[in-house]
């Protein structure tokens, strides 16, 4: 008389059993990879790999570099930074007013759904950790520091002025983020042209490599 009791005592723990260690099977990871959203706010618009923000006044676009770009890749320094996951942006500014434009890296923040905030890397932060962090083995067996040459100019440190018509490019470079973000957002809060200032959000979202 117990049997069937016993029967479906031992399928109800087969089954539990069934789904505890399919709860605890492995699933591959899947890379994901940063880019540009499709949709932002007003003036905002995604072009290939690029984050477009374009007015009547101004004209901003953001493009993430990798390992495959060469522009001021060559840098040592740099070359290292995109090893160690740290986050390297392109952006190029071009003033398409009657005003004098005035863009300053330290109201730019980058923040992600992992609460991750970072405000860019200045020119001191990484000599500073050129100096202290980053030493390489020379032919001799001594240690030498990563080379400084070149970097002044290659990305936005201090407050720059773009005048009518002009345009500058140069890169953003921000510590690593956490792996497991799904959305990020570039802000730009006070790019100043002539008196007014405005605010500019370069949306990204993390997915499989596309193509």
């Amino acid at each position: 008389m117990k049997r069937p009791s016993c029967l479906i005592s031992a399928l109800i723990t087969a089954v539990v059993l069934l789904f505890v260690a399919q709860g605890c099977a492995h699933k591959p990871d899947v890379k994901l990879f940063m880019y540009p959203d499709d949709k932002g706010s007003e003036g905002y618009s995604r072009k290939a790999d690029q984050g477009v923000f374009e007015n009547k006044s101004i004209r901003v676009t953001v493009r993430k570099i990798g390992d495959s770009d060469d522009e001021g890749l060559s840098q040592e320094v740099i070359a290292h930074l995109l090893k160690k996951d740290y986050l390297i942006f392109r952006m190029e500014i071009e003033n398409t007013s009657r005003h004098r434009a005035i863009y300053n890296p330290s109201f730019t923040t980058f923040t992600d759904d992992a609460m991750d905030y970072g405000t860019p890397i200045d020119y001191t932060d990484l000599y500073d950790m050129a100096e202290g962090v980053w030493e390489k083995e020379a032919k001799d067996g001594e240690k030498k520091p990563f080379s400084m040459n070149g970097l002044k100019g290659l990305f936005y440190d201090l407050a720059t002025t773009i005048p009518p018509g002009g345009k500058t490019s140069k890169l953003l470079i921000f510590k690593p983020i956490s792996k497991d973000c799904t959305k990020a957002a570039l802000t730009l809060s006070e790019l100043y042209i002539g008196t007014e200032t405005i605010r500019v959000i370069f949306p990204f979202v993390f997915k499989p490599k596309e193509g």
